[in-house]
C-alpha cells in the first residue's frame, strides 16, 4: 500500500506586512485548517460546484496520507476529513 501526498495548488509567495503578519494571513489563506480562501474564491473560482466535486473526490484519494497546502501546516491527521471540512465552509 502506497501514501499519497496532495498538494494543491501551486504556491505563491508570501511577504511579511509591517507588523509582521504575512500577506497571506491577512487576505485568509492561512488559518487552522485549510480552506478556500474568501479572496480565491472571488478572484479565481468560475464554476464552484466544478470545484467542490474536484475537492471531494481528492478527498477520496486511496492513501492519502498528508494534505500539503499552498499556505498554512500539513495536514497529517485525517486529511480528507480536512478538505472535506473546507468544502463544507466555503462552497
Amino acid at each position: 500500500q502506497s501514501s499519497v501526498p496532495l498538494c494543491y495548488p501551486p504556491s505563491a509567495a508570501v511577504q511579511r506586512g509591517r507588523n509582521g503578519e504575512s500577506s497571506a494571513a491577512v487576505m485568509g489563506f492561512t488559518g487552522q485548517e485549510p480552506k478556500v480562501p474568501p479572496f480565491f474564491k472571488l478572484r479565481a473560482v468560475n464554476d464552484k460546484k466544478a470545484l467542490k466535486a474536484d475537492l471531494l473526490r481528492l478527498a477520496e484519494t486511496t492513501g492519502l496520507v498528508r494534505l500539503v497546502p499552498t499556505h498554512g501546516r500539513i495536514v497529517r491527521n485525517d486529511p480528507a476529513g480536512a478538505i472535506r471540512r473546507a468544502v463544507e465552509k466555503a462552497l
